[in-house]
């Protein structure tokens, strides 16, 4: 029986996630920037609760691209000597053609990166095309992301975007675990020229480079995955709290149906093994359900088998 109730607090579980906020969760404003940006690592200006901050290591060039020397347009963060090829470049490992950047996923926290977002600037003879690429092993191998064409050489700079809730491999990232990020731009259908400059730039409002995501399990939304979220599962069972329609349980029966690790309480360790639930075996992340039509008839289904279940059972034996 808890197997079939087990159904029904995966799909709160997913409904919370759509119902949650799409947070920034780490980004960097180059507005105070001035003469091409620092040397050093570039640190994000944001950096939101479920990232570690002292796990955080800012906007690293690789020993293939350069800051220029001299003065610049302030407000960018500006490199040259970018690969004259595409991400797939053989030499790109060895030329280090990119820039770098890496978090951990702080404790209590499991998070899904839902988007991108990536303020630039260039001059016509600068990179137009770019990609980002993530590590989950240590930086030992790379895989594309998100793809980027830098059409727009005016004064101004552009923005582009692109949405990562498609890259299974990158939602449901458990606390402790870090992703590597690089970047590298290239010459598509043009000719290099490895001294013209492209920035990450300041134009637009708040952070110019960011990414978003969702907290994974917070079902209050308080941006926390803790004991809180297992206290609204009771109540969803019971009273309702908020969901409709209210279950009416005893809380000794939500109690009960609530302990899917079988330990006889009711604690955050639960709400874990349910996130644990989600991830296949070998520890990637199976795919869940984009928010549609489909969530709400597995939520339907989902209340058409408890009621079905306290229909056939008395008090505790349901529960056994």
């Amino acid at each position: 029986m808890k197997r079939r109730l087990l159904i029904f607090l995966l799909v709160l579980l997913l409904a919370a996630g759509v119902a949650a906020a799409n947070d920034e969760l780490l980004g960097w404003d180059a507005s105070g920037l001035s003469n091409y940006g620092p040397i050093l690592p570039w640190a994000p200006t944001t950096i939101g609760s479920p990232i570690a901050a002292n796990s955080v290591v800012g906007l690293t060039r690789g020993s293939g691209i350069k800051k220029p020397s001299g003065t610049s347009t302030n407000h960018g963060w500006g490199s040259f000597g970018w690969s004259q090829q595409d991400e797939m470049d053989a030499n790109l490992d060895m030329n280090e053609n990119y820039f770098t950047f890496q978090f951990t996923v702080a404790s209590g926290y499991s998070i899904s990166l839902s988007e991108v977002d990536e303020s630039y600037k260039r001059s016509a003879t600068a990179p137009n095309a770019g990609a980002l690429q993530y590590s989950l092993d240590g930086g030992a191998n790379y895989t594309d992301f998100a793809s980027f064409a830098f059409t727009n050489s005016s004064s101004d700079g552009d923005k582009v975007s692109a949405s990562l809730t498609g890259t299974a491999p990158l939602q449901h990232l458990a606390a402790g675990t870090t992703v590597m990020f690089r970047q590298t731009n290239w010459y598509a259908n043009a000719t290099p020229d490895k001294s013209a400059v492209w920035y990450i730039y300041n134009n637009i409002s708040g952070d110019d480079f960011s990414f978003y995501g969702n907290v994974v399990g917070d079902i209050n939304q308080d941006n926390a995955v803790n004991a809180k979220d297992v206290t609204v599962m009771l109540d969803a069972l019971t009273n309702g709290a908020g969901f409709e329609p209210s279950y009416g349980l005893s809380p000794e029966q939500a109690a009960n149906i609530l302990d899917v690790n079988n330990d006889h309480q009711v604690n955050n360790s639960d709400l874990q093994w349910l996130l644990n639930y989600l991830k296949a075996g070998n520890g990637n992340v199976s795919e869940v359900p984009e928010p549609s039509s489909f969530l709400l008839g597995i939520m339907a289904v989902a209340a058409v088998a408890l009621s079905g279940i306290k229909s056939q059972c008395r008090c505790r034996e349901m529960c056994q």
